[in-house]
Formats: C-alpha cells, structure tokens, sequence
C-alpha cells in the first residue's frame, strides 16, 4: 500500500471503543438515557414489524359460510328471504360447490373447476340477484357488468371498450381474500344490440368471449348469465362462440318453465 493509501485507513479506522474520549456525567448519563430510549423503540417496534412481515392469511368462506352470506345478500338488498326449492336448489348447490373450490362440483355434478360458470335460464328465475349474491367469495371473486352497458360503451369509446373486458381485472387485495385479480361476470347475454362506433358494426360480446377465451389465464374468470338457450347464442353469435363457451364455461341451467320470481 502507498504513503497515501495508508494515511487514508489511518483517517477512516476509528480507534476501538473510543476509550481516549471522556465523557462528564452529565453527557454519560444523557448516552445511556439515549440508548435506553433507542432500545424501548426497537423492542416497541420488533412485534409489529414482524408482524407486517407476515404473509396476509385470509379467511376461506365454508359452503356453509357461502350459503349464509347468500341468504344475508337477499335480505339486506333484495328485501326478502331466498326462496329455495326444486327449481333452484340444484343450481345454488352447484353454485357454491364452485365457489368455495370444493371438488364435490366435479366428482357430484362432473364439471370442472377449472372453467368459468355460464348461468342459464328464463328471464326473472334469479340469476343475476344470485351471481350478485355470491360474487364476493374467496376462491374465485368477480365483478358483474352488463352485456347492454358495455355495447354502449363501444359506441363511444370504441375499441379500447373491447380490450379493456379482455384484460384482467385488477383489485384490491384486502378487500377480495387477497387476490390481486378477480374475474367478470358478464350479465344477460344477447341483449345487447349489435353496436355502431364510427360507423363500424361490431358485435361486441362476440370479440370479448373470442378474446377472452384466448387467455387461458381468464378462462376461469368469465362468467356469464343468459337468457338465450344455446341454439339462440349459435343464431346470434355463430357457431366459434358457441363451442369456445361450452369449452370454457360449465353450463348451469334452471329449468325452461322456472317461474318468473319477479314481483
């Protein structure tokens, strides 16, 4: 090492424990207060950090868990008791076998867990209110748009409305069991009317489902209710939708005659 170098280490090498130092007592008693109190943060702070470090735990919803918050959603929003019977028993159960993962949706019903949920029915049996109902679950968490809102959309903001359904939903975490992304359910299905921007005809649903069913990362996360049997979708939206939504989604169906539950 040079003469320059080692005047150097020299300058930056504290001498050890500073003993050539002498402290008053009063500056010897005000260190050791300063170090107790930077001592009582640290033992103040230590839980809390570690705390933090933590990975988040979230509660996973039962079936049990599902089902009571279905009955809580018609009270507080529909107003009245959920009327289970023939015609809906076997769709609820189905429904919250999905949504709280329980592989009984498969091995009971033989759907799969891995695809989305196309809900069929007439119109006013319950559909929406029920996907409402049990949107905010743990497993598999999802917003509901409307197929009519988001045709509208289209006509005036045009393309950037059918990439912007074909992309994930970002959410926030603490408020949907810690998932970062959530799915979409798109609701009534077909009524929307085939929608103009600029000029140019696009049948919205149509390139949403298309795009969609090309991520396999959202596969899973579409959802659908519809009026329509599966020979009306293949009238209006051709025979790729109807096969690529029997090949992501798992047909749920009421029965055609369900009664209109509408007041």
């Amino acid at each position: 090492m040079d003469q320059e170098g080692s005047n150097l280490q020299g300058i930056l090498t504290p001498m050890e424990n500073y003993n050539h130092i002498t402290l008053t007592e009063a500056e010897t008693s005000e260190a050791l207060r300063l170090a107790r109190k930077a001592k009582d943060q640290k033992l103040r702070n230590d839980p809390y950090f570690a705390k933090v470090k933590e990975p988040a735990h979230y509660k996973q919803l039962s079936y049990d868990d599902l089902k009571a918050q279905v009955l809580t959603f018609f009270l507080n929003t529909v107003g009245e008791e959920f009327e289970e019977d023939d015609e809906n028993r076997e769709v609820l159960d189905q429904l919250l076998l999905y949504f709280t993962g329980d592989p009984l949706f498969e091995s009971k019903y033989g759907l799969s867990l891995k695809k989305g949920i196309l809900l069929m029915g007439p119109i006013g049996c319950g559909k929406t209110s029920l996907m409402r109902a049990i949107s905010h679950n743990a497993t598999n968490p999802f917003a509901i748009k409307r197929c009519d809102d988001i045709a509208g959309q289209f006509q005036k903001y045009g393309q950037e409305v059918i990439t912007g359904n074909i992309q994930p939903i970002i959410a926030y975490p603490d408020r949907n069991f810690g998932h970062k992304f959530i799915g979409c359910c798109f609701d009534d299905l077909g009524t929307e009317d085939i929608s103009k921007n600029f000029g140019n005809a696009a049948n919205v649903m149509e390139k949403i489902i298309n795009g969609r069913y090309v991520n396999d990362t959202l596969k899973a996360k579409t959802h659908i209710t519809a009026n329509l049997t599966a020979d009306q979708i293949e009238g209006f939206y051709g025979t790729r939708v109807r096969s690529r939504l029997r090949e992501m989604c798992n047909v749920i169906s009421y029965s055609p005659k369900a009664k209109d539950r509408r007041g």
